[in-house]
């Protein structure tokens, strides 16, 4: 029964998020955190830091608590072996580093989910790609023109085939 109220709160919750309401979503995210820890459900403990983290460095501007929430999801993913949540989640801090202006660490954080999409072949090519994305988009904030368009056309060739 617990798993099913948590359930249901993480999919408010995500469905707020879409809409827009981030708020309200982060209201339902911060209930998924509290109800799986207290019933014991470490997988949605583990998204719903990370969502929680998404929020705040995408939505609200809270960069230290969104890299606290980012390490405690990531780090559950990690335990928990939730690779494709994990490799996300790394995604998602590599993004707050690029918010931050911290594009070596950014593109450091950015490494494993890449090497891991490849191996994987992950959606088809796409979760690499889009990784691949992000990279040409942190490596142009750089300044690294060349580079930048080299990786970004990669991108482009996984999507197209």
């Amino acid at each position: 029964m617990h798993k099913k109220v948590i359930k249901c709160t993480n999919k408010i919750a995500q469905v707020l998020d879409t809409q827009q309401d981030y708020d309200s979503a982060l209201k339902y995210f911060k209930k998924t955190l509290e109800l799986s820890q207290k019933f014991d459900y470490p997988e949605y403990e583990a998204y719903s830091y990370v969502s929680i983290g998404n929020i705040e460095n995408d939505y609200l501007g809270k960069y230290q608590s969104a890299l606290e929430n980012y390490r405690k999801g990531i780090s559950l993913c990690k335990k928990l072996k939730l690779n494709e949540a994990y490799h996300g989640g790394l995604l998602n801090l590599s993004g707050l580093y690029k918010n931050s202006k911290d594009y070596d660490k950014a593109l450091k954080t950015l490494e494993e989910p890449i090497k891991f999409y490849h191996e994987n072949n992950t959606y088809g090519g796409y979760a690499e790609a889009m990784a691949l994305e992000k990279k040409g988009e942190i490596l142009y904030e750089k300044k690294d023109y060349s580079l930048a368009q080299q990786i970004t056309l990669k991108s482009l060739q996984l999507v197209e085939n």
